[in-house]
């Protein structure tokens, strides 16, 4: 019997991810590539979604030449997709603006509006989502108040994920799980709230077809197919989310297995058999299927704050890199290496992007302390580094609040490729921390939704017995020591800039470089 093949799409923030496996779960190719993110103003947050098209065709054509696979082989495709993007068309399905992304504050005043008297909390209640700039709840309502002829013109309004499947497949049709991280699904009843529509003064017309994540939405044909060098009538399956299909695709999909993922962002995550919300608002619940809810918070900066530095502050160590023919992501790290826990009383609050889990603070910005002589840039890449981690383990501790301490913590996301980076989470959070083989778990996932779809797996339970660990990473007492005493003082500094941070947001909002 012939090898099968399936394909796993994951479009990420700053690249996709196109990877091939076979029904064992082995990696037998990948593919990435990267886009741009648009900044054109503080707290703006965009990218061009022709571009993000064209990068996702690129990473499927390149990930099937890679391979040596015949075509006819690759019997399917899933898609994962990142969370909370919006993209508006108009009635020709042009696109009126770009993907405004999770990164995107610049509906504050709206988020601020939609939280007014209790209102914040219901919507939170309904949804699974807090009132936050980042869903696509506060963007569209920021579109009808500040571009109302952008509005006015708009007969969709889309994620980065339909975008690519109405190119590919001519249907506008989104899974109920990235559906879910919209701010507009109710999770109870996995169809959208007609409540929020109304605040938003929008109909159901203008959303997609909700579809559950294993559901075939079409077939590539023609001209599609042909681009990217796929078999003619390929079967699509829509996938989910990037959140979920990390979890799934770590090996993660019970009770108490918890998923820290760390990529562009960064977010814990646990699979729960039944919606669960925090009474104090600190975390998220999204669908999945109609038998599992994710329960978890997210981090704006995570990787991004990694890319920021290595494009504004390591030009040496790029230069260094193309030489070598290695990422210069590996030079860092090797400099985060040579210093020990707490990078010589140094302290990076990691904000560049504002912030989410577990304070919902979009005003939060960067800040390094402690700063002295003594310190150098390897300093700087490892407190850069516990910094990041500090922030996921605040969301640790609300997880753990809610649903009760883990059975065991699985890594996955682009910082798994960095010993040191997980060697310090498993520090900081004083638990092993397992690292999958696979390092690309949301293309994974996206790949075992579509053996799922087509039904050549029985459902997300068989994830069980394909995904190998390939290491565990145990935590240093003395470093755990270290870490729980600058923990605190990291905490204290967020509490006591609380003010400041909306101060210099304020600055930097009225005084716009551009």
């Amino acid at each position: 019997m012939r090898e099968l093949y399936f394909l796993g799409l994951d479009i990420g923030t700053g690249g996709c991810r196109a990877g091939l496996f076979d029904l064992k779960g082995r990696l037998i190719s990948l593919a990435t590539k990267e886009y741009p993110l648009i900044q054109p103003r503080p707290g703006w947050a965009e990218q061009e979604p022709e571009k993000v098209y064209e990068a996702a065709c690129r990473a499927v054509t390149e990930c099937v030449e890679l391979s040596g696979v015949k075509t006819p082989s690759i019997v399917g495709l899933g898609l994962s997709s990142v969370f909370h993007s919006l993209i508006l068309l108009d009635r020709q399905g042009n696109c009126l603006s770009n993907a405004l992304i999770w990164a995107d504050t610049r509906s504050l005043k709206q988020a601020e509006f939609l939280k007014g008297d209790d209102n914040g909390f219901q919507i939170y209640s309904r949804t699974g989502c807090r009132v936050h700039p980042m869903y696509p709840l506060a963007k569209i309502l920021w579109f009808k108040e500040e571009r109302p002829e952008v509005f006015r013109e708009a007969a969709k309004f889309i994620s980065l994920k339909e975008y690519i499947l109405f190119r590919w497949l001519g249907r506008l049709v989104i899974d109920q799980a990235v559906a879910s991280t919209s701010g507009l699904l109710n999770i109870h009843s996995l169809r959208w709230d007609e409540e929020c529509l109304d605040v938003l003064g929008i109909k159901m017309e203008s959303l997609s077809e909700v579809v559950p994540p294993q559901e075939l939405v079409g077939r590539l044909k023609g001209e599609v197919a042909r681009e990217l060098g796929l078999p003619e009538g390929l079967p699509v399956v829509i996938g989910a989310g990037d959140g979920m299909l990390s979890n799934l695709g770590s090996g993660a999909y019970g009770p108490g297995q918890v998923v820290a993922m760390v990529g562009t962002s960064g977010a814990i995550r646990v699979f729960e058999n039944k919606p669960l919300i925090d009474p104090q608002g600190r975390t998220w619940c999204y669908a999945f299927t109609d038998k599992y809810w994710v329960v978890g918070g997210a981090i704006n900066n995570g990787g991004i704050v990694y890319r920021w530095f290595r494009d504004n502050l390591a030009e040496k160590e790029a230069e260094e890199a193309l030489k070598k023919g290695i990422e210069a992501y590996e030079i860092l790290n090797e400099l985060a290496a040579k210093v020990g826990p707490g990078a010589g009383g140094l302290i990076f609050l990691p904000f560049l992007t504002g912030e989410r889990s577990p304070h919902w603070n979009p005003e939060a910005r960067g800040v390094i302390f402690g700063l002295g002589l003594h310190h150098g840039k390897p300093h700087l890449v490892r407190a850069l580094m516990e910094g990041v981690i500090y922030r996921m383990y605040s969301v640790f501790e609300a997880i753990v609040d809610l649903v009760g301490e883990p059975q065991e913590v699985r890594a996955a996301g682009g910082f798994t490729r960095s010993q040191v980076w997980c060697q310090i989470m498993s520090d900081v959070f004083g638990y092993p921390i397992k690292l999958p083989e696979v390092t690309e778990a949301s293309a994974f996932g996206a790949a075992l939704m579509a053996m799922w779809g087509l039904g050549f797996i029985e459902g997300i339970e068989a994830v069980g017995r394909m995904v190998r660990v390939r290491e565990e990473i145990k935590p240093r007492e003395e470093a755990r020591k270290a870490y729980h005493e600058l923990y605190g003082l990291y905490q204290d500094l967020y509490w006591r800039l609380k003010e400041q941070f909306s101060r210099i947001a304020a600055f930097q909002r009225h005084h716009n470089p551009h």
